[in-house]
């Protein structure tokens, strides 16, 4: 959410004003229902214990809250952030020797949140798709969403080959018969279940496959209404989507505010522990994610919306977005998932960063026609960081790709 920038000196006297004034303080800090240094995704060190280490992250998140004065007041809060966290040790420490025991206390933390519109909906609804566009209550008057709503979803899945990918079929999941092969060795999936996995940008889909330098092709994935109507468990919670959410003095009458917001607040331990980082790779890391997919189907729930590992700064948001539906036995079609019949995909194209035929393209993707040409939906350019230079996106040689892979014809596999 944008938040004005007020002036060095303005801001200088009001922090001073409020600074030598207790009552005033007080009221200051009881209004500042942020949660800043509450990162989602953590980077661990190696040296430690990861199940350790994860949890003293967790404490340390319900400790904030309880000492500050905006949520330390709020019994309820406060309870259900601790319960929620003691699951996930529960969760961690059965994980080894009970896993049914363990996937019981995930799905007791989700059992909170399956019945709000906000963390379970459909694909084409989803906030970490569109973002407030179908969230009526919550919308800025000032803004019109139809845009956003109408828009066909573009989603992308990238493969590294060094060989010619050139049918679709070269970029679906996993099939079937190669099931044995498959291991809960990556995040969010389960042992000897397949996953189609997808990504709101290009850049994303580079980045989770290390950023390679050559063989990278890529699929565009557009799904149709019953693609649209896959219900998923929405993951895209940030600290700065907290921040700001619920302004007491602003939205004191908006009680469904300031109920997401406490549900986001509660939920946050879950996307910490689901974005749980270490740079050599501690398999460790991916206990949470799989016993949270080993959920869904208690739920109806076909897949989860989530953050990419791979998130810098919160304005990446939107364009570093991963999609992952599993694919179960009884819902075969030949090798392949009856998902395929809910996308349109097109050919996978070898991506050639210095090609300039990607500009030409006149058919713009979902991500750069809502967050960098609709400067009304987006109040922020969303930005990357290539070669250690950041960028705006829609600027980039990623965005003009997606948008021509958008061109190119898609169609069912079968």
């Amino acid at each position: 959410m944008w938040t004005p920038r007020i002036p060095e000196n303005l801001r200088k006297e009001v922090l001073d004003l409020i600074e030598n004034n207790p009552e005033r303080k007080y009221y200051s800090q009881r209004m500042d229902r942020n949660i800043n240094g509450c990162p989602s995704v953590t980077k661990g060190e190696n040296s430690k214990n990861m199940k350790e280490e994860l949890e003293e992250r967790l404490d340390k998140y319900c400790e904030k809250l309880g000492m500050d004065i905006a949520f330390s007041e709020d019994d309820e809060l406060i309870k259900e952030t601790q319960d929620n966290i003691e699951l996930i040790k529960k969760a961690l420490n059965l994980y080894h020797k009970d896993r049914d025991k363990a996937t019981d206390q995930i799905g007791i933390i989700l059992n909170k949140y399956v019945d709000d519109q906000f963390f379970v909906t459909e694909l084409g609804r989803c906030y970490g798709m569109r973002g407030m566009a179908y969230y009526d209550e919550l919308h800025d008057p000032t803004t019109d969403y139809e845009e956003s709503k109408d828009h066909p979803l573009t989603l992308y899945r990238a493969r590294i080959s060094n060989h010619k990918l050139c049918k679709r079929e070269d970029m679906l999941h996993r099939p079937f018969k190669k099931n044995e092969k498959i291991c809960a060795k990556q995040r969010f999936i389960c042992e000897g279940m397949p996953a189609l996995y997808l990504a709101t940008t290009s850049y994303a889909c580079w980045l989770e496959l290390g950023k390679p330098e050559n063989d990278f092709y890529v699929s565009s994935f557009i799904p149709n209404n019953k693609g649209e109507r896959l219900k998923v468990l929405n993951m895209v919670v940030t600290q700065d989507m907290i921040n700001g959410f619920y302004n007491e003095v602003m939205d004191k009458d908006d009680l469904r505010r300031k109920e997401i917001q406490n549900k986001m607040i509660s939920f946050f331990p879950l996307v910490i522990a689901t974005s749980f980082k270490y740079s050599e790779g501690n398999k460790e890391e991916y206990i949470i994610p799989e016993l949270v997919m080993r959920c869904l189907r208690r739920f109806n729930i076909d897949g989860i919306i989530y953050l990419s590992k791979n998130l810098e700064h919160d304005i990446q948001l939107h364009s570093v977005i991963n999609v992952v539906l599993p694919i179960y036995k009884d819902q075969l079609q030949d090798e392949y998932g009856k998902i395929t019949r809910f996308f349109k995909i097109s050919k996978p194209e070898l991506f050639m960063p210095q090609s300039n035929k990607y500009e030409t393209a006149r058919i713009g993707s979902f991500f750069n026609d809502n967050f960098h040409e609709n400067k009304q939906q987006s109040s922020y350019e969303p930005t990357i960081t290539i070669e250690d230079q950041e960028m705006i996106y829609g600027e980039t040689v990623f965005c003009h790709f997606d948008n021509y892979l958008c061109e190119l014809d898609h169609a069912y596999i079968g």
